[in-house]
């Protein structure tokens, strides 16, 4: 996987003009240890090739660790508005819906009341062209447009 990177950083490197060498950095001289004080773990010099790629390594776990954060987030906020969707709307019962916005309303009091907020909902819900909600949740723009158009 990480083969490919550099092969095509040295290409475009090569496309704008910049030598597409590594530079090997050079080791210092250092002091011998005798066995007992040497770490177990004392780290090795690698080529510039191999720091390169444990670099390169390191970023991609940063990347994903933000990204498996990022959907834990998500996750949470289609836990928390899922309910509003056209599927939901359509197939949940009146009661359940308003128990899920008055939670909503209470987790984010300073943005929704949850007396008006319920209160919508329950309109909402019992408006009468809600045969023409989308019943796939990939659809849910068609939700806006009907929403827009009552």
């Amino acid at each position: 996987m990480i083969t490919p990177l550099i092969q095509s950083s040295k290409l475009m490197g090569e496309k704008i003009g910049i030598e597409p060498i590594l530079q090997e950095s050079r080791n210092k001289k250092k002091k011998k240890k005798t066995p007992e004080e040497k770490a177990s773990d004392e780290s090795h010099s690698f080529d510039s090739t191999t720091q390169l790629r444990v670099r390169l390594l390191q970023v991609l776990d940063t990347i994903i660790t933000q990204m498996e954060g990022r959907l834990v987030a998500l996750k949470e906020v289609a836990y928390d508005f899922g309910f509003l969707n056209g599927v939901s709307i359509k197939t949940t019962t009146l009661d359940e819906l308003k128990n899920q916005a008055t939670d909503l309303a209470l987790k984010y009091p300073a943005d929704l009341n949850a007396y008006e907020f319920t209160s919508e909902i329950e309109s909402f819900k019992c408006q009468d062209g809600l045969e023409n909600i989308p019943k796939h949740p990939s659809d849910n723009c068609y939700v806006q447009t009907f929403v827009q158009q009552t």
